[in-house]
């Protein structure tokens, strides 16, 4: 009978090493235990960090008498530092840890917070084990369950050093504008249907735009005169002079009626004939669909002599009748450039404005105007105006950011970072 016992015992000894697999099963199985870490990548807010690990153990994994102890670790370049360990028995063990079923499993919550250091900047978390079963033992293998460390509350709480974006304010910004008129072969007289032309039009408001604003200063005016490069070159260079001449007396005329003031500085106007334009027809051969073009820019590339690259060109009939109507006409012209300076508000305009009539000033005026006020209420108000005017602006919901660290206002500099970084992201 004691037999009969003896070997009945064995027999559920073995059955229960079956069916719930030894210390290597579980080790070979760690894969299968879920890990849920908050915060995910972890953070540090007052010098630690604190965690949570909502851990599961799925069904007919924990051995029964399996006593298993894990320990979560932070792995960074310099090294590792381990967190609080944590013990878990089998239903089949007489001790006092957390019991986790074999049968249906379970799971448990675990809490603990570790100082923080700057090694830790760049760090992933870990958990790792040892799991034993009666005398045997075997070290579970290290699972990656959570990155870290988010610093941005650190900086914050630690003698902020933020990074407030630039400004590309320009006190004198320089302005041009460009119009030009048309003559008919080999004629100079300015034609009335040129002067209706929308870039001439434009030019007159330009100038008398500059004549009226206080913040607006002329600084002068180009005037080129061209003649195609077809026909003799004594020719040409006499007509090209009398159209420079022609152009210079319809504006200095057309100021006058429009109450302008010329400079008296001999530098204002300054003049410039060209006898053959072969630069302009070169530039305007090559965007054109001619189908010879390739071989007119040959020639144009072969001789430097402006006679015979006319009469290369010529050969080239069917060419040279598209270039007649095309390219030629384009080229008798006089070009008018004129260029000013806006200046712009000075420091003290533009910190009156921030207090008197903020709303007029542009992105870069209230960038700069940041700059230029010391208490963070008006910086805060300042980079607010600018991210509400223009939505997309990195640099000011970043520097929002920046006033907020130096505010003390942690939350509200996290979010302003937070959709810097979003913006950042999506451009």
């Amino acid at each position: 009978m004691k037999k009969v016992i003896i070997l009945t015992s064995f027999f559920a000894a073995i059955l229960l090493m079956i069916s719930c697999g030894g210390p290597q099963k579980m080790a070979d199985n760690a894969s299968l235990v879920k890990y849920k870490v908050t915060p995910d990548p972890l953070e540090t807010h007052g010098g630690k960090v604190a965690l949570t690990i909502d851990v599961s153990y799925p069904e007919k994994y924990f051995h029964k008498k399996a006593i298993v102890t894990a320990t979560p670790f932070l792995k960074y370049a310099a090294g590792e530092t381990d967190l609080k360990s944590e013990t878990l028995q089998g239903e089949a063990v007489e001790d006092n840890y957390k019991v986790i079923s074999f049968t249906s499993g379970g799971s448990f919550k675990y809490e603990d917070e570790v100082e923080y250091t700057e090694e830790m900047m760049r760090s992933e978390l870990f958990v790792k084990g040892e799991a034993k079963v009666g005398s045997k033992s075997v070290n579970l293998p290290p699972v990656k369950i959570a990155d870290g460390i988010i610093t941005t509350p650190l900086l914050v709480n630690k003698d902020p050093k933020p990074i407030f974006f630039g400004h590309s304010f320009k006190r004198i910004i320089p302005q041009t504008y460009e119009a030009d008129i048309h003559y008919v072969i080999n004629r100079f007289d300015v034609r009335s249907n040129e002067l209706k032309q929308d870039d001439i039009v434009g030019m007159k408001k330009f100038i008398n735009n500059a004549n009226t604003n206080e913040r607006i200063e002329m600084k002068g005016i180009d005037v080129s005169a061209y003649a195609s490069p077809d026909g003799p070159v004594d020719f040409n260079t006499k007509l090209s002079g009398n159209r420079e001449g022609s152009a210079t007396t319809y504006l200095k005329s057309d100021m006058k009626k429009s109450k302008v003031a010329i400079p008296e500085d001999e530098q204002f106007f300054k003049l410039m004939s060209t006898p053959e334009d072969w630069e302009g027809f070169k530039k305007l051969m090559e965007e054109s669909t001619i189908k010879d073009k390739d071989v007119v820019l040959r020639v144009l590339s072969m001789y430097s002599d402006p006679v015979v690259r006319e009469k290369e060109i010529r050969n080239i009939a069917a060419a040279f009748e598209e270039i007649k109507k095309d390219i030629l006409p384009k080229l008798r012209r006089s070009k008018f450039v004129v260029n000013v300076e806006k200046v712009g508000y000075s420091d003290e305009e533009l910190v009156d404005l921030v207090k008197t009539d903020i709303d007029t000033l542009e992105l870069e005026e209230l960038l700069y105007a940041g700059t230029l006020v010391d208490d963070n209420e008006t910086k805060l108000k300042v980079y607010k105006k600018a991210f509400e005017k223009y939505p997309q602006c990195v640099r000011a919901i970043n520097n929002v950011g920046c006033v907020l660290v130096a505010m003390g206002d942690v939350p509200g500099a996290k979010d302003a970072f937070q959709k810097a970084q979003a913006l950042k992201d999506h451009n």
